[in-house]
């Protein structure tokens, strides 16, 4: 009777064990297009961070003024964009140094889509963004950089005879053009000036917003 007794628990923890086995291996199969899915962005992601990465070092050392700043000029010192996508207003954005759709640098044209932007066009939003991968070279606008604090960036445009309070997180930093800053950990991740001459008081100035500057470098 108990080796009776025996055989059936043996028996019924097989059982057990192959329904387990069973469910585990039906969810496993189930799942693998998931992982696979999740293994592809991880690896995308990786691909475009070390491109990222690439271009930043291949720029080397950013700086220039937003005054006079022309499309030409960007093109000059950064070379041709990267990235061309539709911006608030019928407006268009380009980028550089960019990890698919989030780039380091860029500036927002007066021009819809699709049509060609004039080189002697000045901009009406410059950003910079502090890349997610480490580099030794500095991105600048008007002598303020990422990746600095916020008391050097007010710091240096007050040294350049401006800094006056627009907003919270904007100050003047040259004729007619603003500077808002993001900050994380003390550092400034995100830079954005704003051609204040150009767009005025308008709703045109949804361009140069926290919100548009979330959008337009992601």
């Amino acid at each position: 009777m108990l080796k009776r007794i025996l055989i059936d628990v043996v028996l019924t923890l097989a059982v057990i064990a192959l329904l387990s086995g069973s469910v585990v291996g039906y969810f496993w199969l189930r799942d693998a297009p998931e992982r696979a899915k999740r293994r592809k962005a991880a690896a995308d992601l990786v691909a475009g961070l070390a491109a990222q990465k690439k271009a930043v070092e291949a720029l080397g050392d950013v700086d220039f003024d937003t005054a006079g700043l022309t499309l030409a000029q960007l093109n000059q010192k950064l070379n041709e964009p990267t990235l061309r996508k539709s911006g608030a207003h019928d407006s268009t954005v380009v980028g550089w140094a960019c990890a698919d759709r989030s780039c380091a640098i860029i500036a927002s044209f007066m021009t819809p889509l699709g049509q060609e932007i004039p080189t002697d066009s000045a901009p009406v939003v410059v950003g910079m963004l502090k890349p997610m991968v480490s580099g030794t070279h500095t991105f600048s606008v008007d002598g303020v950089h990422v990746g600095g604090t916020a008391e050097d960036l007010e710091r240096g445009c007050k040294g350049r005879g401006y800094g006056a309070a627009l907003a919270k997180d904007k100050i003047t930093c040259d004729d007619g053009w603003g500077v808002r800053w993001a900050e994380l950990d003390g550092q400034v991740r995100v830079l954005i000036f704003s051609n204040d001459k150009v767009l005025g008081k308008s709703e045109l100035h949804e361009i140069s917003s926290s919100q548009a500057l979330a959008r337009n470098v992601r």
